[in-house]
């Protein structure tokens, strides 16, 4: 398989006095591959999902996605439109907006791209029934469970058929009945659609789904 994601002397720092928020010497990740990352609070997690998902240019190092240097990237339009081919993002709190149906959520990233709504409702409703909520399709985030809203998310990230999902404590939220469901359905995603998934967790149980755990303590990554 080939890598999709290649970090080299990644550092980033708060200010010049700090210690190093992140210290990454080298990295890679292969294409379809599941990864769990690891770490107690304030150890560099968000920080390094941050990066990888082009939220966060404020580092040294080199980050190369799909060959691409995105580090040598500085225009916010070039970078969102690399967000929004490759990287679907699955949230811990789900983040979806309340006065919006559950079509409309999952479509919301074909706004910022500028697809019209008409011409995808039908994958829409594609991804809704893969994730098993396609008669949620005209309700709104208040009238479904945790489990259902976070399904929702998840069909969100895959609206662009991303190449790589990040997800974020996607289970943190949830019971422990529910959060093996939707790690199901991860694990699904990962091995039927061949998704690179990348994956913060504290949870043992829910690290035990990927092919590889990665810690991270006090900013550096141990494998």
């Amino acid at each position: 398989m080939a890598d999709v994601i290649q970090l080299s002397q990644i550092q980033k720092t708060y200010d010049r006095q700090s210690a190093y928020a992140l210290n990454i010497p080298s990295l890679t990740i292969q294409d379809g591959e599941f990864v769990a990352i690891m770490g107690p609070s304030g150890s560099g997690k968000s920080t390094f999902i941050n990066i990888l998902g082009l939220l966060d240019t404020a580092y040294q190092g080199q980050y190369q996605l799909n060959q691409k240097d995105v580090h040598q990237i500085k225009s916010d339009r070039k970078l969102s439109r690399l967000r929004n081919q490759y990287l679907g993002f699955v949230f811990q709190n789900f983040k979806l907006l309340r006065n919006y149906t559950v079509l409309d959520n999952i479509n919301l990233p074909h706004i910022y791209s500028k697809k019209p709504f008409a011409s995808q409702k039908a994958r829409i409703l594609q991804i809704l029934d893969q994730v098993g909520l396609k008669d949620q399709a005209h309700k709104y985030p208040t009238q479904l469970s945790g489990g259902q809203q976070q399904r929702v998310s998840i069909a969100r990230a895959l609206i662009n058929d991303p190449q790589i999902i990040i997800a974020d404590e996607p289970t943190g939220a949830l019971d422990s009945a529910t959060s093996l469901k939707i790690m199901d359905l991860m694990q699904q995603l990962h091995q039927e659609q061949h998704k690179t998934i990348i994956m913060v967790t504290h949870s043992e149980l829910v690290a035990e789904y990927a092919d590889r755990t990665i810690k991270i303590k006090d900013g550096r990554l141990y494998q």
